[in-house]
């Protein structure tokens, strides 16, 4: 039954993963913002004026990130905002479950840089992802 309930869990974080990717993608790809903001419209300027940290996927920001992570989770009404350095995923669901908040935490945590923390809040429950993650 373990075995199952790893595979099922690893299939569905993949799928989730994948799904971010391409979310992460699509917006950054599509943005109205991502080259405005510095002093001549460049993409130079705009990226010396930003208080994003460098290294996201697709050279992103903050604010692509978290819209991307919203539509990958609107299956379960996901909402994804930034408080300081935590991205912070909010979902509909049941936090009992045994794979409650793990793959969510473990999408988020392949798509933050290093010193940007993660958290899956539930309607009853938050899971810190770090703390999370290192208990399974």
């Amino acid at each position: 039954m373990t075995a199952f309930l790893d595979s099922r869990l690893l299939r569905r974080t993949v799928l989730a993963a994948a799904a971010v990717t391409f979310a992460v993608g699509a917006t950054a790809c599509s943005s109205d913002d991502a080259g405005s903001g510095g002093t001549d419209g460049s993409p130079a300027a705009a990226e010396a004026g930003s208080a994003d940290p460098t290294g996201y996927a697709f050279d992103s920001s903050r604010k692509n990130l978290a819209t991307a992570v919203e539509k990958a989770f609107a299956s379960k009404d996901g909402k994804a905002h930034w408080d300081g350095d935590t991205l912070v995923l909010t979902v509909d669901g049941d936090s009992s479950l045994p794979t409650a908040g793990i793959t969510e935490c473990r999408v988020l945590e392949h798509l933050v840089v290093d010193g940007d923390r993660t958290a899956v809040v539930y309607p009853d429950r938050r899971f810190d992802c770090e703390t999370e993650l290192a208990d399974h």
